[in-house]
């Protein structure tokens, strides 16, 4: 992945995982009763799963680490930042560390749980005030998001080219 960095409440991961995983299942219900016909019922999508494996490296990569660590045990729910993926509120469910003989490299494995209810009270930081000369696109890419994305929240932005100075945008 050469896009921009992933990202966890407000940490860039400084290096992107080398592999990423995005599943999701929708739940489905078989239905089968005596001298019928067996059926299915869709009971709606389930929840986004992301897994991935990655290193950090560099002299500070046990740093790198610790940081990714502390919000696993803060139990953290934030926003995730994927490259070309739609921002999404989730948890860090799962966090692995395996290091090897080489120096100043250790590799991790996470787990992202997409959080149910995505309400936005996950951050301070929900709405962005717009300056001169703004638009919706440098927004969108100063949160790591894609402009549909951005658009959708912002249903009464008509002018993406244009903001004015104090205009509140939805940023998550």
């Amino acid at each position: 992945m050469k896009n921009a960095p992933m990202r966890f409440c407000g940490m860039s991961l400084h290096h992107n995982p080398a592999k990423l995983t995005v599943r999701n299942a929708a739940n489905i219900r078989s239905l089968i009763a005596p001298y019928t016909v067996p059926d299915a019922e869709h009971l709606g999508l389930g929840l986004w799963i992301v897994r991935g494996e990655g290193e950090f490296y560099g002299a500070d990569c046990m740093e790198q680490y610790q940081r990714l660590r502390e919000l696993y045990q803060q139990e953290a729910r934030g926003l995730l930042t994927l490259p070309g993926l739609p921002v999404m509120t989730a948890y860090l469910s799962g966090l692995e560390l395996s290091a090897d003989a080489t120096e100043n490299v250790v590799t991790y494995r996470f787990t992202f749980t997409q959080a149910r209810g995505d309400d936005c009270a996950v951050s301070p930081a929900q709405w962005y005030t717009a300056t001169e000369g703004d638009t919706m696109w440098n927004i969108a890419a100063l949160y790591d998001m894609s402009i549909d994305a951005l658009v959708r929240m912002n249903p009464g932005i008509s002018r993406l080219d244009s903001l004015s100075a104090g205009e509140r945008v939805r940023v998550c």
